[in-house]
C-alpha cells in the first residue's frame, strides 16, 4: 500500500515537471493552441498568434526539450501528446482547437486519436504540412553538428554560426537553429536537449501507426500544406482520410516552413476553416 502510494505521488510528481513553458496572445473568443514542429518554440510563432488573436485567445507552447520547457528523458509523440493533454487540463479548456507544424502537427494527430478525456472537447485539428507518415529523412546530422560544438570556448553567435555552416550550408536552416541558442551570464547553451532529440530522431521522423491505427477520429480537421513542400503529397490524402474522414485539404505556395513564407495566406486558410 505504502509503494503504491509512492509510486502514484512520483507519477504526479513527473507529471507536474512536464507542464509546458506557454504564452497567450490575445483575452477572447474560442481556443486556439499552437504546436511548434522540431528545433522550434514559441518566439517562431508570436507573428502567427498575434494575428489569429483578433479571433482567438492563443496558447503557444514550448514542447518538451525545447525553448523554456523542461528538459526530460523521452521525446515520444504518446510523451508530447500527454503533454498536450495535461496542459489542456490544467487550463480547463473548452472548445478549443489544436493547431501543429510538423513535429507538433503529428503530436497533435496522436493526442486526437489517444482516446484522452480532454479530447471531447476539441472543436477541430488543424495540421500544418506534415502527415500520418513514416518519413525516410532524418535531422540527426544536424544534431551530431550542434552537439559537437564547445560552447564554453566560443564568445559570440557568429562564432557559433561559423562552426556551423560546412554540417548546415544552407542559410535558412542554421539561422532556424540559431534560433535556440542563447547566452546566459556570459555562457551560451542550447535550449533544445540534443541527446534527447538525438536518440529519438526515429521516432520523431516515424509516426505511431500501430498503436492508433482504427482509431479513426470524426473531428473536423484542415491539413494545410505548402505546395512546394514534400511533406504532404495528393496520394497521402487517402492515408490521412483514414484516421481523419472528415480532413479537408488547402494549400499556400510555400514550402515546409509556410508560417515563414506566406504567413498571412495560412492564417486566412485557417480561419476560413474556423469560420471566422
Amino acid at each position: 500500500m505504502l509503494y503504491d502510494r509512492i509510486l502514484s505521488l512520483i507519477g504526479r510528481f513527473s507529471k507536474f515537471l512536464m507542464q509546458l513553458n506557454y504564452q497567450m496572445f490575445g483575452d477572447d473568443g474560442p481556443a486556439l493552441i499552437i504546436v511548434h514542429g522540431l528545433f522550434g518554440s514559441i518566439a517562431n510563432w508570436r507573428a502567427v498568434a498575434r494575428e489569429l488573436s483578433k479571433n482567438f485567445q492563443v496558447y503557444v507552447i514550448d514542447q518538451r526539450n525545447h525553448g523554456e520547457s523542461l528538459n526530460a528523458d523521452s521525446m515520444s509523440y504518446k510523451d508530447m501528446a500527454d503533454d498536450l493533454d495535461e496542459f489542456i487540463r490544467t487550463h480547463k479548456l473548452e472548445d478549443f482547437t489544436l493547431c501543429g507544424h510538423s513535429m507538433g502537427g503529428k503530436a497533435v494527430m496522436t493526442y486526437a486519436l489517444s482516446g484522452y478525456a480532454s479530447a471531447e472537447r476539441m472543436t477541430a485539428i488543424v495540421v500544418l504540412d506534415i502527415a500520418p507518415e513514416i518519413y525516410t529523412h532524418s535531422h540527426a546530422p544536424f544534431l551530431a553538428s550542434m552537439a559537437e560544438i564547445d560552447l564554453g570556448l566560443v564568445t559570440s553567435r557568429a562564432e557559433v554560426e561559423k562552426l556551423l555552416q560546412p554540417a548546415i550550408p544552407d542559410n535558412s536552416t542554421r539561422l532556424f537553429l540559431m534560433q535556440s541558442l542563447e547566452r546566459q551570464d556570459g555562457q551560451f547553451r542550447w535550449k533544445l536537449n540534443l541527446p534527447v532529440l538525438h536518440k529519438y530522431m526515429p521516432d520523431i521522423v516515424g509516426f505511431p501507426k500501430k498503436m492508433l491505427l482504427g482509431n479513426s477520429k470524426s473531428v473536423q480537421s484542415l491539413f494545410l500544406y505548402g505546395s512546394q513542400s514534400d511533406y504532404v503529397k495528393p496520394e497521402m490524402h487517402s492515408q490521412i482520410k483514414k484516421y481523419f474522414p472528415k480532413a479537408e485539404f488547402d494549400s499556400v505556395e510555400a514550402g515546409h516552413w509556410l508560417h515563414v513564407e506566406q504567413r498571412l495566406p495560412m492564417i486566412d486558410s485557417i480561419n476560413r476553416f474556423l469560420n471566422v
